[in-house]
């Protein structure tokens, strides 16, 4: 081979690594721009979606702030109108999940390909936002992010669910719903770091309920990418700590189930029930659980609120509860210190043959019975205390 020819070579294989590289650096350009850009549309819609004020933002005015909205279902909101729904998408997740979706399987199911598509700047990323409308009023509103967290592992991404309720009739004998009764922070617990919830009610105060609406979403453009919750929601995060912190200081104070976590349970106890206890039998012991459950009977004083449609005879107790300061741990439950012949309490709705729950009995005194009657007062009639 004649040198010219051979410098020829080289010249040609030096012109394509050149060409490889700036399409490689030009392809991570145009992928990470694609994600900046879903962050400052996203973002700018949480900004919109933060001015809103429920029961009293109009649909006109919705309509004028939140642009590019559809008609969606009201199936899960039977009493609303109407309501609208504004989905954004970037475009490398739009071509890959809904126009591409047999590369989308080739690209997920390969870990190599998957990695390396990530390494370039390829983000699956999805927001959706319903707007619930009832008398042409924003009545309520949620959304659903989704971000791939670049784990190329089941459940394959970062999805956060927040929007506002009217209670938690989910959780109505939560410890943190008991604290923080106008604004709930949680995380699913197979994955902590990948799953995350933000409920608030109409009375959640501003400076909480804006946690919802201001994530960090730098990361999406990163080399790495939005790995953890944490990163992304870093005052949400804070907020789930001070909430369990003040729980575990409650549950450990001398008052461990005051007065205050009643206006919570009047409003999402599906049942509350006046009893008196009338024996309390031997304690059994349980390997499983490494605890004792004394068998209690109790006597029907009335009903407060709901339906006695819980069995009132031979209710196990857990004399041991999970210590919210550390789940891994076990502290005495409260409850039990109530258990005696005669001693009047007030009962809960929830496992129909346990008391598992720090509180979920509580001294029947007459100020709580009191607190009971004028937070009912304030209700719709049909919840009215009985007299």
């Amino acid at each position: 081979m004649q040198p010219s020819s051979g410098f020829s070579v080289l010249r040609q294989v030096r012109r394509f690594f050149i060409a490889l590289l700036i399409t490689i650096l030009s392809a991570t350009l145009l992928l990470r721009l694609d994600a900046a850009i879903f962050e400052y549309r996203v973002l700018a819609a949480f900004r919109q979606m933060e001015k809103l004020k429920l029961g009293q933002t109009s649909r006109t005015e919705l309509a004028n702030s939140v642009t590019g909205m559809r008609s969606a279902p009201c199936a899960p909101v039977p009493n609303s109108s109407e309501c609208l729904n504004k989905n954004l998408s970037n475009l490398s997740g739009y071509l890959l999940y809904v126009r591409l979706q047999k590369l989308y399987g080739l690209y997920w199911d390969n870990k190599t390909i998957y990695e390396a598509g990530h390494l370039l700047g390829i983000r699956i990323c999805d927001f959706s936002a319903t707007f619930e409308i009832r008398d042409q009023k924003v009545q309520g509103l949620n959304y659903v992010l989704i971000l791939d967290n670049g784990s190329n592992q089941y459940p394959g991404g970062i999805m956060v669910h927040a929007g506002s309720t009217d209670g938690y009739s989910y959780a109505p004998l939560g410890n943190s719903e008991d604290e923080s009764p106008e604004y709930s922070v949680s995380m699913y617990h197979e994955w902590p770091e990948l799953n995350l919830s933000i409920s608030f009610t109409p009375s959640a105060s501003a400076a909480l309920t804006r946690h919802a609406f201001e994530p960090s979403l730098n990361c999406l453009w990163g080399i790495d990418g939005c790995r953890t919750l944490k990163q992304i929601f870093p005052e949400a995060w804070r907020d789930k700590e001070n909430i369990e912190r003040a729980v575990g200081a409650r549950l450990h104070s001398s008052n461990p189930c005051p007065d205050r976590i009643l206006p919570h349970r009047v409003r999402d106890a599906s049942s509350i029930l006046l009893v008196e206890v009338q024996h309390v039998g031997p304690e059994m012991g349980s390997d499983t659980y490494r605890t004792t459950f004394p068998l209690v009977d109790y006597k029907l004083l009335r009903v407060l609120k709901g339906k006695s449609n819980r069995p009132l005879k031979s209710l196990h107790y857990s004399s041991l509860v999970y210590d919210p300061a550390d789940p891994r741990q076990q502290m005495p439950n409260p409850a039990i210190q109530l258990l005696h012949p005669g001693a009047r309490v007030l009962m809960f709705s929830n496992e129909p043959w346990q008391v598992d729950q720090a509180c979920e009995i509580v001294a029947a005194t007459d100020s709580a019975i009191q607190l009971i009657r004028t937070i009912q007062s304030r209700l719709p009639s049909a919840l009215a205390l009985p007299r």
